[in-house]
């Protein structure tokens, strides 16, 4: 008979056009202690869960009242019942933290702590979020309309990404690529268009709410993502853990160093402040 404790499970949520895979790099420090659960959001990757979307950008909820964050929290979860997990870890990376703060605000007491990866909070105004939904709908008519390579070299050229240089950028375009084939293209586009930082809603003060730790990991070489985690963590009272010799996807660059800060929000915090990693 086994008499090993089973292990807590950790929920990760890729960012946008990555993938579960994009995780793999953490699992050999993860695994020792964790069951990992690694899904395809929609759109993405080679298996990804089915979530129906209406066929225009929405920034409000729609006729159900259920906005299109909501839909993929309710169907993340509805995926969680098929695993058998009833609570967990959770960590999201860029919109996969956007989809993990609206996770836990439907779901709180089911999170063992939540951890966020270079994660938005919500814009706070009507103004911004015009100006998002501008701005992601200029991005969704050059996805719908340009050569993947084309749009994928012209994503990683934003801010957020300054910090690559040409080999790291041709890197990542090679690999989304591979991820993403042009039969997908709608599905990606939906799903793109519905989760815009613009129909997030501002949910800076739910890591205030919850009854488990919450950890925000941003990369040192991120000023954009490190300033607003600054600011999160003066209103929210988060941990923040920032990594040495990342940028944006600290997970992909820096994956020892990112998984051992990992481990250190979830197994050892304490009240002081763990802000340097």
């Amino acid at each position: 008979m086994d008499t090993q404790p089973l292990k807590p499970c950790l929920l990760l949520l890729h960012g946008f056009l990555g993938s579960g895979s994009d995780w793999d790099t953490l699992a050999p420090e993860l695994e020792p202690h964790f069951r990992l659960l690694t899904p395809d959001l929609p759109g993405h990757g080679s298996a990804p869960f089915d979530v129906r979307f209406d066929d225009k950008a929405e920034n409000q909820p729609d006729g159900k009242g259920i906005s299109p964050f909501d839909k993929v929290s309710l169907a993340l979860l509805d995926w969680l019942a098929k695993q058998d997990v009833t609570e967990f870890h959770l960590l999201g990376y860029s919109l996969g933290g956007r989809l993990a703060l609206h996770l836990a605000s439907l779901a709180p007491k089911r999170l063992l702590s939540l951890n966020l990866e270079s994660c938005h909070p919500g814009l706070e105004s009507d103004s911004a979020r015009g100006e998002r939904l501008a701005a992601d709908s200029l991005w969704a008519k050059r996805l719908a309309t340009e050569p993947l390579p084309e749009f994928l070299d012209a994503w990683y050229r934003q801010g957020v990404f300054a910090h690559l240089d040409d080999n790291a950028r041709q890197a990542l375009v090679t690999r989304r690529c591979a991820q993403h084939q042009d039969n997908n293209r709608q599905a990606l586009l939906q799903m793109y268009l519905a989760t815009s930082l613009a129909n997030q809603q501002d949910l800076r003060a739910v890591p205030a709410n919850l009854p488990c730790p919450v950890n925000l990991y941003v990369g040192e070489e991120d000023n954009k993502f490190t300033a607003l985690a600054n600011q999160w963590q003066q209103q929210a009272g988060i941990h923040v853990y920032r990594i040495e010799g990342a940028g944006h996807n600290c997970h992909a660059e820096q994956p020892s160093l990112f998984a051992r800060s990992l481990l250190q929000g979830i197994f050892h915090q304490s009240s002081a402040d763990q802000s340097h990693v």
